[in-house]
């Protein structure tokens, strides 16, 4: 059975175990573990995924979102200190265009451009994927995977991601709806809602919390007082 095959079967799996983790996620935290385990799985060693609600553009005042990355820290700071934001090739390429493209295949039409890209290869950013993919009412999600030349297969994974990255879109907007709540309560808040939310009785919640039925019933109150929550109907 020859590599080029067993690598496929793998990547098969590497699909199916992110589709099914994609389906139970609920929050941000959630989705950044399995676009790291997908990282892993296709062969990358950084990622960056950026995600916006709604429907403003790129730069405008309501234009807001999640981002997160795991690019090496000196790249990150010198993206910063350069100024490289507003000629980024992969935010220009990749967010203003629809589907897949490979990272070092997307065009350079300016100097500016060119250094950006040159300053990536230096920090090991020289090969991978830029996923983009938009919905009118639920916002766009942007996935890079990068890594050194022989780092992941840009063939497979551009089949991986097209049909990963829609799902994920899906879900980080279900996901931004529910953090929009969870902003507003403390940590131990949160433990109580995600299990609440779920239709958990207060003793059941208490237990797994190791806190008592008293204390989950303060905590319910602050949470209704602080999201406006007051019906389990209005979670979702």
């Amino acid at each position: 059975m020859c590599l080029a095959y067993l690598w496929e079967l793998s990547l098969h799996k590497v699909v199916e175990n992110a589709l099914t983790e994609i389906v139970r996620a609920e929050t941000y935290s959630q989705l950044q573990d399995i676009i790291d385990d997908l990282a892993t799985g296709l062969g990358y060693p950084y990622y960056g995924y950026q995600y916006w609600p709604g429907t403003a553009n790129y730069g405008d005042p309501d234009f807001s979102g999640v981002v997160q990355a795991n690019y090496p820290e000196a790249w990150q700071q010198r993206y910063v200190d350069q100024g490289y934001y507003d000629n980024d090739p992969v935010r220009l390429q990749g967010i203003e265009r629809e589907g897949i493209i490979d990272w070092h295949l997307i065009p350079r039409w300016t100097s500016d451009q060119e250094t950006v890209m040159q300053d990536a290869y230096r920090y090991g950013l020289q090969h991978g994927v830029v996923a983009s993919f938009h919905e009118n009412l639920g916002g766009r999600l942007q996935l890079t995977f990068a890594g050194k030349e022989g780092d992941g297969d840009s063939t497979l994974s551009k089949d991986a991601l097209t049909m990963i990255a829609p799902a994920l879109l899906v879900c980080f907007r279900r996901a931004h709806k529910l953090e929009e709540k969870l902003k507003w309560l403390t940590a131990r808040q949160r433990d109580v809602f995600m299990l609440w939310r779920k239709g958990e009785r207060r003793e059941n919640i208490a237990e797994t919390l190791s806190v008592t039925v008293r204390q989950v019933d303060r905590h319910i109150a602050r949470i209704k007082e602080r999201t406006s929550v007051n019906a389990l109907a209005d979670i979702d």
